[in-house]
């Protein structure tokens, strides 16, 4: 990794912070004082030994001072826990001294001036000049001169690095332990037809993100109803219910926002535009109410299934998609008994997900209290005067992400852009 790659080096600190605690416990739980002591008495099952390699530590400074603080952490502690360190800096002062006092071994080479040798070293008899390369000073009991080797032949530095390449390729090939993975990072482009490169979290259905620590698909928890999808204009709302509906090959009902956003599922899905659908809808809506109803009471009745959410689980899915909540109340609110019809679908099984512009659901009638009450759904910006998310204000999400609520619980993620197949 590279200084500049700031989440890679974040969740590195993370790895490291843990697994030195990790270790620290361990340890006292076996009641041994070092790696290698552990690793005498576990010959069976040996922990393995982390090298951090810090090419130009004069670069560390300008990071942070936190990640500063990490290194000083690191090397005063991880030495006995079978965590080293190897930096190499310019000159001397580009190291703390605080950290520069943590390493026992130091390699000196030619440095302009001799005053930083003789402050990391020592007096010694032996000189060090420009003209033999490779040649350096390195202090165990006493201070003794040696000849660093190149590890590869060239004359140059292009055939320097070519053949640097083909070295480690070779070792790469031979070696037949376990593959590192790498530390994931989260992509600066993806949309959903890269969700193929990713593993998946728990399920290949209903994908709808990232994690931001392991990357790895995330999906949405669609079984309590009314699932709220909560953002100002143009924050992605509409993706958001485009990336759930292309993985959607069930029943499924849409509610369009003026804009038709989501005509193209009119073939699809059942596109409901104008009265006479409305009513369809209900009548259908009510009548799979009732037969799910009579099939539970008989699963139940059976034994096959410990309790209702169960149940409804293995039946097929139904889902109804809206665009725009308060355009759907205006439509149908002079329902009777809608908000029931609703309430009792929702503890059906049958999905609710629904689009909430976050400057408006201000009414207080009895369907827009419905969606007011969901405890389960997706923040993706400023939620304005909406409440039914705990998130705090420096919690929001920028553009691109979500904030995934389940009944309190909330995680972070990376949306994708949604792209037709």
């Amino acid at each position: 990794m590279t200084f500049d790659s700031e989440e890679k080096l974040n969740k590195f600190q993370k790895i490291i912070t843990a697994e030195i605690k990790a270790r620290k416990q361990l340890f006292g739980k076996e009641m041994v004082q070092n790696f290698d002591m552990y690793n005498q008495m576990h010959k069976d099952k040996p922990l393995k030994a982390i090298f951090m390699v810090i090419d130009n530590f004069d670069v560390v400074k300008e990071i942070s001072m936190d990640f500063e603080d990490f290194i000083t952490k690191t090397t005063r502690d991880g030495f006995g826990l079978g965590i080293y360190t190897i930096i190499t800096a310019t000159r001397s002062n580009a190291v703390r001294f605080s950290i520069l006092n943590n390493f026992k071994n130091k390699v000196v080479q030619y440095l302009f001036d001799e005053g930083d040798v003789m402050g990391l070293l020592g007096r010694s008899k032996y000189k060090l000049n420009d003209e033999v390369k490779g040649r350096a000073l390195i202090k165990h009991k006493y201070i003794s001169l040696m000849q660093v080797y190149a590890p590869v032949k060239f004359e140059d530095d292009v055939e320097f690095i070519t053949n640097l390449k083909s070295t480690i390729q070779n070792v790469a090939d031979k070696y037949t332990g376990e593959k590192l993975i790498g530390i994931p990072v989260l992509p600066d482009i993806f949309t959903t037809k890269d969700f193929a490169n990713y593993k998946y979290e728990s399920t290949n259905e209903n994908l709808i993100g990232l994690s931001l620590d392991n990357v790895e698909s995330v999906s949405a928890d669609l079984s309590d109803s009314p699932y709220l999808v909560v953002g100002p204009s143009k924050s992605g709302k509409t993706n958001f219910l485009e990336i759930l509906m292309s993985q959607n090959n069930e029943k499924a009902y849409v509610f369009d926002s003026d804009s038709m956003a989501l005509y193209k599922y009119r073939e699809k899905f059942d596109y409901i535009n104008n009265d006479e659908e409305i009513q369809t809808f209900i009548e259908e809506l009510t009548d799979e109410i009732e037969d799910r109803k009579d099939k539970l009471e008989d699963a139940l009745n059976s034994g096959e299934y410990g309790n209702p959410k169960e149940f409804y689980k293995s039946l097929p899915s139904i889902s109804i998609y809206i665009d725009d909540v308060d355009q759907f109340i205006q439509k149908v609110q002079n329902i009777p008994n809608i908000v029931k019809i609703l309430e009792q679908s929702a503890s059906a099984g049958i999905h609710i997900i629904a689009g909430v512009n976050s400057a408006k659901l201000k009414g207080f009638d009895e369907v827009s209290k419905f969606f007011k009450n969901s405890t389960s759904g997706a923040v993706l910006g400023q939620m304005g005067a909406l409440s039914m998310f705990p998130i705090n204000m420096r919690d929001i999400p920028t553009f691109g992400y979500a904030i995934l609520c389940n009944n309190g619980e909330l995680r972070k993620i990376k949306l994708p852009k949604f792209i037709e197949s």
